[in-house]
């Protein structure tokens, strides 16, 4: 009886302890989905409006460092650069950007839980990351510190430069009211994803902030776990004065 006391009273069984209902959230986020469920997905463009987007983009979670910083999104054309400066791999960005409840992709269990914490402490996350591509082409281009990473699939990477523009479809179900968005007149759509992980009920509400073709500010949040959410809000806007040079060619 000695020896098991001992073990629950180290720091470090204590904080297992602690994590346990939060790891078995979070695998079960990696299992079978049904229901609603939310992602980015690609438009296929081959005629983005002329726009330039600076926003400030939070991810956070239960035991896991918060992730946060800028990305910059040019759109012309046929063409869009992504620069992410959120401290992200680029696989990461690519997977938080694909998870099904569109709240970015959680740890996988504990030992990811402390290596982002280790990394978090130890400031070894990358400055920046960037994403380009050109549906005339039908090219993709990630490039990370040193320099060209890979050359994906313009499809596979057309999505994170898309998320700021309205997609053909809502999420069903939501309502509507009108706001005031940068000084302009815009509309808040409110709606709610609903399913079963594994058999567990989940919730997610989703605000997003609409001006015309353009999505400024997005939220999704978990309904039943507090702090479990990913939001991101343009900070600065402008239409027309992007130009060939922004996308380095």
């Amino acid at each position: 009886m000695k020896a098991s006391k001992d073990y629950f009273s180290h720091p470090v069984s204590k904080l297992l302890v602690w994590l346990l209902p939060f790891m078995l959230l979070f695998s079960c986020a990696h299992h079978h989905h049904s229901s609603q469920s939310y992602k980015e997905v690609s438009m296929n463009s081959s005629a983005y409006p002329n726009a330039y987007f600076k926003l400030h983009f939070s991810k956070m979670g239960p035991g896991v460092p918060e992730v946060k910083g800028e990305i910059e999104i040019w759109l012309m054309d046929s063409q869009f650069r992504v620069r992410d400066q959120t401290g992200r791999y680029a696989q990461e960005i690519l997977a938080d950007l694909q998870h099904v409840r569109g709240l970015g992709n959680p740890p996988a269990g504990m030992e990811e839980i402390m290596d982002l914490n280790a990394r978090a402490s130890n400031g070894l996350s990358p400055d920046f990351v960037e994403f380009s591509g050109n549906w005339e082409s039908g090219k993709g281009k990630i490039i990370e510190e040193g320099g060209l990473a890979w050359e994906p699939e313009i499809n596979q990477i057309s999505a994170l430069a898309e998320m700021v523009l309205v997609p053909a479809e809502l999420p069903k179900g939501g309502s509507t009211q009108e706001v005031i968005v940068l000084g302009k007149p815009g509309k808040q759509y409110t709606f709610r994803l609903q399913g079963l992980e594994d058999g567990v009920a989940y919730e997610t509400q989703g605000d997003w902030t609409i001006y015309g073709p353009f999505i400024l500010k997005k939220q999704m949040k978990d309904s039943k776990v507090k702090g479990y959410l990913l939001t991101w809000e343009v900070l600065d806007f402008s239409r027309e004065n992007v130009k060939q040079e922004d996308f380095g060619q």
